[in-house]
């Protein structure tokens, strides 16, 4: 139900305030009356009122003065002046105050009503107005809010190329203040370049304009902020259109996804190692059984002759050939998903300095090491960074033929939860360790590729030393990267996950190379088990085998029967076409849990190899293997029983 119009008469003859009292309450009108200028403005601070009605004459306040203190304090109120005296300056001065009509006592009621219903109309049509002017300013906070909201940058133009809007994300983005873009022409707010060609894009909402169609942006392209920052982005323009369909501007909707390409890059990258790391895993792992066969048969058969002979001495060489075949298929099985880390709680920087000493030795070449005093310690393949810090070191020298300082820093950083310093590494405690030389750089176009397998910028190497680095670093949870220019050196910067725990010295005061008692190699190849025989039997100890684990199981059980104890199980961790070692320690376990077992292996796709304690192991070895590796590995897991 509408409500009723508020009217208030005021006039100072009470006779006159009860007769259009009544008059005006029989057309459904709220109707106060009050006696004076003063009750009225009191009435009017208690209640609200839609027209006044007023006499001029009244004594204190009169009606002209009552007029102008309504239209200052209620300016929505409509004002109609009544009075005795109807000449021109009367009504002149009646309008000047405010009011929207003058009425000459004595009143028709008609009259009077009729001037009420024209400010009736004019009351209704104010309203509306406001309810649409309040809509409208709705609207278009909405609109701005919604603006401000949207995770992207939004620019509007008008059909001249000229900024009309742009929302925060946008001003950030193009580094121009809203309110100094507007006007300013589109293409000098939001400059676009081709990353890779450099050169100057075609603005998508201009192609908007033209064709009425969505415009997306090629791939590769980046946005120059005003001051001069590059951010690689990803948007789309299209034309604004109007009720009518007809083209009133452009609006272009953009975003930064200079981060998101990072990580994207960083991701097809380690796809990419993985996968070839699948095949160089394969490759190397039948390698290493068959130099295992080698390698162990050179080794036994120089203990057998006379170190002085001519003999040895082109056993010594094949031996030594061997082994640095031996360490190109480590490399390939730290590069596939098999060379996961053997970790252990160590000191970096000792590590560090070791490995970058070695690397240096008798080149003309300074190493500057520099840590934080309290730096933490990481849980790490010593052997694997090691290799990570020789492979940079390396290259480092081999970039300074002319000598040249190379310069290590070692430190403490957090990374908070949401920062984007590295991307792809969760929050938390890690070691930065920044290697940076003064070499001779590495061109723009190579540094994408410094990762990748066989690629090398030297005569001689084999391509695999960063492909292996990187892969080690991103198997201990890390991070790697690269800057460089031309002449101006090279930095690699390295994350990783770091420990704040006090490191505990090991204690390996003795290594056993000799023993006795019965010992059971299990393993597929022939070759590989008569060759261990040989070295075990060499040691002193005695040996039995087996082709699988069911053989394994068989004999173990039989020896427990007789009383013959084996002391000690070697098992191969791959068995093609039968039970391998993970499979069959389960069940050795089962029929005697106190055995004693190493897990040997080329190459592994499961982690048992590093965490061959949660499987029951209580050692490893590695193939291949010379003989005081094998008896070392023998006498410490027999020691720790």
């Amino acid at each position: 139900m509408q409500d009723l119009l508020k009217v208030m008469i005021v006039d100072d003859e009470e006779k006159i305030r009860n007769l259009l009292s009544y008059s005006l309450r029989k057309q459904a009108l709220d109707v106060t009356s009050a006696g004076s200028g003063h009750d009225a403005l009191e009435l009017m601070g208690q209640q609200s009122i839609d027209i006044l009605i007023t006499d001029v004459r009244m004594p204190e306040m009169d009606g002209l003065d009552l007029a102008r203190r309504v239209r200052k304090q209620y300016p929505d109120v409509q004002i109609i002046i009544i009075s005795a005296h109807s000449d021109i300056d009367s009504a002149l001065e009646a309008l000047k105050v405010g009011a929207v009509d003058f009425l000459r006592k004595p009143l028709d009621p008609k009259v009077l009503l009729l001037a009420i219903n024209s400010s009736a109309e004019k009351i209704r049509l104010q309203r509306e107005l406001k309810e649409a002017y309040d809509s409208l300013e709705q609207e278009k906070e909405f609109l701005a809010v919604t603006l401000r909201s949207i995770g992207d940058g939004v620019i509007a133009s008008d059909l001249e190329g000229r900024v009309s809007m742009m929302n925060k994300v946008a001003a950030e983005l193009t580094g121009w203040a809203a309110d100094q873009a507007l006007g300013q022409p589109l293409s000098k707010v939001f400059h676009i370049i081709n990353e890779q060609t450099q050169e100057v894009c075609e603005n998508p909402a201009a192609q908007a304009l033209k064709t009425g169609l969505i415009i997306g942006l090629a791939n590769h392209t980046a946005l120059i902020a005003r001051d001069g920052t590059l951010r690689s982005i990803a948007d789309s323009g299209a034309a604004i259109r109007d009720r009518d369909s007809k083209i009133i501007g452009s609006v272009l909707v953009f975003r930064d996804v200079t981060l998101a390409n990072r990580i994207d890059d960083e991701l097809a990258k380690t796809k990419k190692l993985d996968s070839i790391g699948v095949l160089a895993g394969g490759i190397a792992h039948d390698f290493n059984n068959i130099l295992t066969g080698i390698m162990g048969n050179i080794n036994i058969s120089k203990g057998l002759i006379d170190p002085a002979s001519r003999a040895y001495k082109f056993l010594d060489a094949a031996e030594k050939a061997s082994e640095r075949a031996s360490k190109l298929t480590q490399q390939l099985l730290t590069f596939s998903k098999g060379g996961e880390p053997i970790l252990e709680l160590a000191s970096i920087f000792e590590v560090i300095q070791e490995s970058a000493n070695f690397t240096l030795s008798g080149a003309n070449i300074s190493c500057r090491i520099d840590r934080d005093n309290d730096l933490w310690a990481a849980s790490i393949d010593k052997g694997q960074i090691s290799q990570v810090v020789q492979n940079i070191v390396l290259n480092a020298r081999h970039a300074m033929p002319e000598g040249g300082t190379i310069r290590i820093l070692c430190e403490n950083v957090v990374l908070l939860e949401g920062s984007n310093v590295v991307p792809l590494l969760k929050s938390g405690d890690y070691i930065r360790i920044d290697i940076e030389d003064e070499g001779v750089g590495i061109a723009e176009n190579q540094i994408d590729k410094i990762f990748d397998p066989y690629f090398t910028t030297k005569h001689e190497g084999s391509g695999l030393g960063m492909a292996v680095t990187h892969s080690i670093i991103h198997k201990h949870s890390g991070h790697i990267s690269c800057q460089s220019s031309l002449g101006e050196g090279t930095k690699f910067t390295i994350y990783l996950p770091a420990v704040k725990t006090a490191l505990l010295v090991a204690d390996d005061n003795r290594e056993t190379l000799e023993g006795s008692g019965t010992i059971l190699v299990m393993d597929d190849e022939t070759m590989i088990r008569e060759v261990t025989q040989s070295m075990l039997e060499v040691g002193g100890y005695d040996v039995v085998h087996a082709v699988d684990g069911d053989q394994a199981l068989a004999v173990y059980g039989e020896a427990m029967k007789c009383g013959q104890a084996i002391k000690l199980v070697i098992m191969d961790l791959t068995i093609p076409g039968g039970m391998g070692g993970r499979d069959t320690i389960k069940k050795l376990l089962d029929i005697d849990p106190q055995v004693c077992a190493l897990v040997s292996s080329g190459y592994s796709n499961d982690p048992v190899i590093a965490n061959y304690q949660d499987y029951g192991f209580k050692g490893f070895i590695i193939k291949p293997y010379l003989s005081s590796d094998l008896l070392r590995a023998v006498g410490k897991a027999i020691s720790s029983l």
